[in-house]
């Protein structure tokens, strides 16, 4: 049953911006798939902030150091929204190389979600005191309290409608998936039940109507929509590790074989594509022209692209491990 909570405030704070911090990356948009390229976002093993751009093989380092066991989230336009090694919430250009600290600390071990609004991104994060959950505006610098709390150690994910609406879903304290909507202010208790220090991926159908994939409590993957509610897959997942859900829909996950596969809600169909995972990392899927590209992290701690038309390579850059790319269309 769901539950009701209280409102949150929109709150003004000034961002403080840096062109660089000294040395110390799921998330879904709009219904249409960008023409863009795939583009993705990851931290490297010398726990810096890079990007990567498959369809020229090119790669950014920021030299913008991350926390160690976060993972950053990467938006169209592109827009990176990451947690640095001093724990703040840290946006990133690639193509201006600028960051700007947004002054909001984080939660340990919790990663941001970013995706694109009409005007500038929303970002969703849990907070460094009690683990509520965040949302910040860029570039406005304003930033709503919603008084959620969140399971610690677990991250949020953001989807937003063509409308400029937007859905959070995240791990509850009680350890269900929970939904924040945009706009009634509310969180809603789906009462689907979670795998512990796992968290959820959303993505948007239609204008204000979601889909979410999350780890189940028995550690199948498992899909939430508001007209069907909570359903089992039957499909094992890798213990601690996270689905990624995008529009179609479709589903990346680390299955218990350690390998990535795929999964058709719509038609109830799963494919083991056969390559092997890092066996703490979650993978990440964006549309591309004619289907889908999936980032993951190898079993050689290396980062992985793969489409779904059956070609995958290795990219040559080491990833730091416990931690999993993000990738946006």
């Amino acid at each position: 049953m769901r539950q009701r909570l209280k409102h949150g405030v929109w709150l003004a704070l000034p961002a403080i911006s840096f062109a660089a911090l000294l040395t110390l990356a799921t998330t879904a948009g709009p219904a249409s798939a960008s023409s863009d390229p795939p583009v993705v976002a990851f931290q490297s093993n010398q726990s810096l902030l890079y990007y990567y751009n498959p369809a020229t093989n090119g790669n950014i380092n920021s030299h913008l150091g991350m926390e160690f066991c976060t993972s950053p989230s990467i938006a169209a336009g592109p827009e990176i929204a990451f947690q640095s090694n001093e724990d703040w919430l840290y946006l990133y250009d690639p193509n201006n190389n600028s960051s700007e600290n947004t002054g909001q600390e984080m939660s340990p071990c919790s990663s941001p979600a970013i995706a694109p609004l009409t005007t500038g991104y929303a970002v969703a994060f849990a907070t460094y005191s009690g683990s509520e959950l965040e949302i910040y505006n860029a570039p406005s610098g304003g930033y709503l309290q919603t008084s959620f709390q969140m399971k610690a150690s677990t991250s949020p994910a953001i989807a937003v409608s063509p409308d400029g609406n937007y859905d959070v879903a995240y791990q509850g304290t009680n350890g269900d998936l929970w939904l924040y909507d945009s706009i009634d202010e509310q969180a809603y208790d789906t009462g689907c039940a979670m795998e512990n220090l796992t968290s959820p991926s959303i993505t948007t159908l239609s204008s204000d109507i979601y889909e979410a994939a999350f780890t189940g409590s028995n550690k199948h993957l498992s899909i939430y929509t508001a007209s069907r509610g909570c359903y089992d897959t039957g499909l094992g997942a890798a213990p601690e590790t996270s689905p990624s859900i995008a529009v179609g829909p479709e589903v990346a996950f680390q299955a218990n074989t350690n390998t990535l596969y795929l999964y058709d809600p719509n038609n109830n169909q799963s494919r083991n594509v056969g390559l092997g995972m890092d066996g703490a990392s979650s993978p990440a899927i964006a549309p591309s022209t004619g289907g889908y590209q999936i980032a993951f992290t190898a079993n050689t701690d290396i980062l992985w692209i793969y489409t779904t038309n059956g070609s995958g390579a290795g990219t040559n850059l080491g990833m730091e491990p416990f931690t999993s790319p993000s990738i946006t269309g």
